[in-house]
């Protein structure tokens, strides 16, 4: 995250023009880069991990968690690396997205197995994305989306986190899923138009590009959606861009 920022004052400083400015910001994001590939990074397993400053090395007895997928979202990994993070995706992945970490990790708090959260999916899915994961990236959000739609029909409810492996049963944690959680519905949102639907802005902000990754089961169907001008610039136009 603190990566993304660094990124992100750089082009702060860019619109600014504020040159120097923004070669700082990107010379701090380009040493975060390297030190996490090289403290974060396990070559052997192909995953990122903890970092213990009081050994200086990996931290030890840690299951798998998706924390790992954020090196996608940020983009420091190279591509080579992200195909091996990927790997790793059948650990996490079941019927209705994506558990926050592997299965047998038993305390059983709300972060862990079997539970979902919104903001995990949008990490993993728009880094999937990003190194051209599409087949993934739209698998999996489809399989939150429904998650998600389903329990809205049945219920009207909204909820923070849920059981993704059987949503029956509430998720463990120390309290119960909390009702109306407005990071649900962003990342509802996002992922729909973001990795389904592919809607992007475009630098001069005049229009919206679209480069779709639609599950393959909708080939040959006819597929409208409609968008609300937030978040959206009043008066862009949709342009769809072939995948």
């Amino acid at each position: 995250q603190l990566y993304r920022y660094e990124l992100d004052l750089a082009g702060f400083s860019d619109l600014l023009a504020e040159k120097d400015k923004a070669g700082v910001w990107r010379a701090r994001a380009d040493k975060r880069r390297d030190l996490i590939n090289r403290y974060l990074w396990d070559e052997g397993s192909g995953f990122y991990w903890d970092y213990d400053l009081r050994t200086g090395q990996r931290l030890s007895g840690t299951p798998r968690s998706l924390a790992s997928f954020v090196s996608l979202w940020a983009g420091v990994a190279d591509q080579d690396q992200a195909a091996r993070v990927v790997e790793h995706l059948r650990a996490f992945e079941y019927d209705h997205g994506l558990v926050a970490c592997e299965v047998g990790w038993g305390d059983e708090t709300e972060h862990n197995y079997p539970s979902g959260w919104p903001y995990s999916h949008w990490y993993v899915c728009s880094g999937l994305r990003a190194y051209g994961f599409h087949d993934q990236a739209s698998r999996i959000t489809m399989k939150w989306l429904r998650l998600i739609s389903s329990e809205f029909a049945q219920t009207g409810a909204i909820r923070e986190r849920h059981n993704v492996v059987d949503p029956s049963v509430p998720p463990p944690g120390r309290y119960p899923p909390q009702r109306g959680f407005a990071w649900t519905n962003s990342v509802f949102a996002a992922l729909l138009a973001r990795i389904v639907f592919g809607i992007e802005v475009a630098r001069n902000d005049a229009e919206l590009v679209s480069r779709p990754s639609f599950p393959r089961e909708w080939a040959g169907e006819e597929t409208q959606i409609c968008l609300p001008s937030y978040p959206w610039p009043e008066g862009v136009i949709l342009k769809q861009v072939a995948a």
